[in-house]
């Protein structure tokens, strides 16, 4: 690279906002533009973003799991549609798309991913990285947002995780719920929420943010068992409601 000469009077760069050297020298996977551009935008650290896709889908834009989630943050068909994406592959009629894990939908959807001769993200725009990433980091916005979740952001990661129409991972939460004491949390949304947060860990020393966040949550002290708020019918829904 030529390395330009800097004008004496630019002015002062902010070390809340990426500076061009910041990002090349932070530069750790394939879509780090893309990340740090909706990242930056809706206040949120550009490595927590890179620790979803690593766990979500290891950078795979095509990849799909076995409950039909897709792409690169792993957006369930729902999810995207609510949060900016307009189209999504529907199986042909009378099939309507679930609202939860469906191995059915996945299934079909491998089948018309793997024999579609046009490309991927035109006919689903879950498969194009970039709308991809802006439609899940709109969506862990809104879990970070949640004021019920009192400063702690692993249960703004458990809800990504969870999806819409999710009602288990909620039996143990409470306004006032702390996170290491949900014992009915299950095991692979627990699971998820430390590999997200060890893949953070790991992105924070090889790029550390230079961003101003709120995902810099302060610790929560554990100090009590706090009981079981009840079913909640949909994730989504709490993920929005406002005090």
């Amino acid at each position: 690279f030529v390395k330009e000469a800097v004008p004496s009077n630019t002015p002062t760069i902010s070390p809340y906002i990426a500076s061009p050297k910041a990002e090349l020298q932070t530069r750790v996977t394939p879509y780090d533009d893309i990340i740090n551009k909706y990242a930056n935008g809706k206040n949120v650290d550009a490595n927590l973003i890179r620790a979803i896709i690593k766990t979500e889908s290891s950078f795979n834009p095509n990849s799909i799991s076995g409950c039909g989630a897709a792409g690169l943050m792993q957006l369930m068909p729902h999810t995207a549609l609510e949060n900016g994406i307009t189209k999504v592959y529907i199986p042909p009629v009378p099939y309507k798309l679930p609202k939860k894990c469906s191995s059915k939908y996945a299934q079909q959807l491998r089948s018309w991913a793997a024999t579609s001769v046009t490309p991927l993200l035109l006919e689903d725009q879950r498969f194009d990285p970039d709308v991809n990433i802006k439609t899940g980091v709109n969506y862990i916005k809104k879990q970070i947002d949640n004021p019920k979740f009192k400063d702690d952001i692993r249960w703004a990661i458990a809800a990504y995780n969870a999806g819409p129409g999710n009602e288990e991972i909620l039996n143990c939460y409470k306004i006032q719920s702390v996170y290491e004491k949900c014992s009915a949390l299950p095991d692979e949304t627990k699971n998820y929420v430390a590999k997200v947060m060890k893949a953070w860990d790991e992105y924070k020393k090889t790029s550390p943010s230079v961003t101003a966040t709120k995902t810099d949550f302060p610790k929560i002290e554990a100090t009590k068992m706090e009981p079981d708020c009840g079913n909640f019918k949909d994730f989504d829904a709490l993920g929005i409601t406002k005090e």
